[in-house]
C-alpha cells in the first residue's frame, strides 16, 4: 500500500463528540476507514497507527476491529455494512488512486475527479453505509463548490443521500487555516427523495456551535422546517440544483431582520448600478475584418523557434519531499482569476516557479481558461501548463487569447462534459507585435469584462435575496 499524506494533528475531542452527536444512539456498528488513533475506529493506512490503536480500544473494548491498509485502495471489511460511518479522511490527497479505481463499484454517484479525493471517501461512506444508517464526514469547505465535483454533488442531492452541511468555526479544528465542515449522508430509501437539505453555518457561534449543530440536525430529522437567520435553514433541493451545485451553507441562509434596511439596499443598488456602469464600458469594439482568415503556426513550432517555453506540471510522487517556502498556484485560484493560495501539500512534481506575465492553463476543465499571471514567485501545483513567451516576439495576452479561442478547443480532448487541454495542439497565428499588442489589449478587456460580469450577477442576485427579505421581514415595502 501507499502512504496517503496526512495531516499531523488528531480529530479534536470536541469534533468527535459532535460527530457521535450528530449520528445519535442506538447503532449498533460504527466504522471509520481512516481511524488515525482510533478516536472514531475503523481501518488506517498507516500501519503503525492502526497497532497502537488496536492495543489501546483492546483495553476498553472486546469487538472493535483494527486493520492495517489503504481503504480506498485496499478495502478490509468489503461488503461490510455498519450502521454508522464517521471519518476525517484525508485532504488533498491527489494521490488516492484514481488511475487504479476508474471502474470501481463504490462510484455509484459519479467518478471522483482525480482532483477531489473527499467525494471518493463521501462513496466509500455510503458503500458501507447499512440502510437506515448515518455517515458523518469532516470536510474542508471547498468540496461544497469546486466545479469538477458538481455532477457528483448533484447526484447525492437527486438521490436524497445527502442530508446536512455544517460549516464550523475557523479554529475548531487546530491547525487548519479554514472553517472545515461536516457533511452527513444517509443511505437513500425506496420511499422517496427527500425534499429538502438542512444548511447550517456556526461560523459565528465559536463558543457554542455544537450545540447549534446538533439541535439544528435533530428538528430536522423531526420534520421540522428550520430558518433561523445567518445560522440554519432546511433548503430545498431544487434550489440547490443549479448550474453550480454550490453547496457552502451561507449561500442559503436568509437575513436577519436587524440586517435589513432601506439605506442598505439603496447602497446595494447604488454599487450594482456602478458595476453595471464599468461592465458596458468593459466591452471592446472590433471592426470588420478581410475575409482571408489568419494563417496558424502549430504551437511546438513556436517552442522550436523559441518564442516561448511550455512547462507541464504533474502530482507530486509518493513520499517525494515538497518544496516548501513558497505558495502553489492551484487550479482553483487560476479558475477564480486569484494569487496563489495553496501550500507545500498542494505542490507538483518538480519546483517550476512562475513569474510576471507568464500564461497558466488548467489541463482538465469544463472550458478552457488561461491566466495571465501579474505576480511571480510561486511553485506551479499539478494539472497546470505554463507556457513563458518570450515578450519581445509573442505577447502574453495574445497568446492566452486565442489558447481560449474555439479554433483551438476543437484540437483538445473532449471527455463528457471536461476537456482535457494539451496546449502542445494549438495553433497561432503569428503576426507582427504591433498587431499582437492590438489583439492582446483586447483579449483582456475581454477578460476583465467577464469578471465584471460574473460579480454583477452575484451582487445582483445578493441584492434580490436582500430586497425579497426585506419585504417578508417588513422592513421594507413598495413604493406607493
Amino acid at each position: 500500500f501507499e502512504v496517503h499524506t496526512r495531516r499531523v494533528y488528531s480529530t479534536p475531542a470536541e469534533i468527535v463528540t459532535l460527530t457521535l452527536d450528530l449520528v445519535g444512539d442506538g447503532f449498533g456498528s460504527v466504522l471509520d476507514p481512516a481511524c488515525g488513533s482510533g478516536r472514531m475506529l475503523g481501518q488506517d493506512v498507516d500501519p503503525v497507527a492502526a497497532r497502537l490503536t488496536a492495543v489501546r480500544l483492546a483495553l476498553r473494548c472486546d469487538n472493535a476491529r483494527i486493520r492495517p491498509g489503504d481503504s480506498l485502495r485496499a478495502d478490509a471489511f468489503p461488503g461490510e455494512l455498519a450502521d454508522a460511518v464517521v471519518c476525517n479522511p484525508p485532504f488533498n490527497d491527489r494521490n488516492w488512486g484514481y488511475a487504479e479505481l476508474t471502474a470501481d463499484p463504490r462510484w455509484e454517484y459519479g467518478l471522483p475527479p482525480r482532483v477531489e479525493p473527499e467525494l471518493a471517501w463521501v462513496q466509500h461512506a455510503l458503500a458501507h453505509l447499512a440502510p437506515g444508517g448515518v455517515a458523518v464526514l469532516l470536510m474542508p469547505p471547498a468540496v461544497a463548490s469546486r466545479r469538477s465535483g458538481r455532477r457528483i454533488r448533484s447526484q447525492l442531492l437527486r438521490r436524497g443521500a445527502l442530508r446536512a452541511v455544517i460549516a464550523l468555526p475557523q479554529g475548531a479544528v487546530p491547525n487548519v487555516a479554514v472553517g472545515l465542515t461536516l457533511w452527513i449522508l444517509c443511505q437513500p430509501s425506496e420511499g422517496g427523495t427527500p425534499s429538502h437539505v438542512l444548511m447550517v453555518d456556526t461560523s459565528g457561534r465559536p463558543d457554542d456551535y455544537a450545540a447549534v449543530a446538533v439541535g439544528a440536525w435533530r428538528e430536522f430529522g423531526a420534520g421540522r422546517e428550520l430558518d433561523e437567520p445567518g445560522v440554519s435553514r432546511s433548503v430545498p433541493v431544487v434550489d440547490l440544483l443549479d448550474e453550480d451545485v454550490d453547496l457552502t451553507p451561507a449561500r442559503y441562509l436568509s437575513t436577519g431582520a436587524d440586517d435589513l434596511s432601506a439605506e442598505r439596499i439603496a447602497g446595494a443598488r447604488s454599487r450594482l448600478a456602478e458595476l453595471l456602469e464599468t461592465v458596458a464600458g468593459l466591452l471592446p469594439s472590433v471592426a470588420a475584418a478581410p475575409a482571408d482568415e489568419l494563417a496558424l503556426v502549430p504551437l511546438p513550432e513556436l517552442v522550436r523557434r523559441g518564442m516561448l517555453v511550455v512547462e507541464q506540471q504533474t502530482p507530486a510522487r509518493p513520499g517525494q519531499e515538497p518544496s516548501r517556502g513558497m505558495p502553489v498556484l492551484t487550479v482553483e485560484d487560476v479558475l477564480d482569476d486569484r494569487d496563489a493560495t495553496g501550500s507545500s501539500e498542494h505542490a507538483g512534481a518538480r519546483p517550476i516557479v512562475t513569474r510576471p506575465g507568464d500564461v497558466v492553463v488548467p489541463q482538465i476543465v469544463t472550458a478552457p481558461v488561461a491566466q495571465v499571471l501579474t505576480k511571480g514567485g510561486a511553485l506551479l501545483g499539478p494539472y497546470l501548463s505554463l507556457l513563458r513567451p518570450d515578450p519581445e516576439v509573442l505577447d502574453p495576452d495574445f497568446l492566452a487569447g486565442f489558447l481560449c479561442a474555439s479554433a483551438n478547443v476543437r484540437h483538445y480532448t473532449a471527455m463528457s462534459s471536461r476537456y482535457r487541454v494539451d496546449v502542445r495542439r494549438a495553433e497561432l497565428p503569428v503576426l507582427p507585435m504591433e498587431d499582437q499588442r492590438r489583439y492582446g489589449e483586447v483579449f483582456r478587456r475581454l477578460a476583465g469584462f467577464r469578471s465584471a460580469l460574473r460579480e454583477a450577477a452575484a451582487l445582483g442576485e445578493d441584492l434580490s435575496r436582500l430586497v425579497a427579505d426585506g419585504l417578508a421581514h417588513g422592513a421594507v415595502r413598495p413604493h406607493e
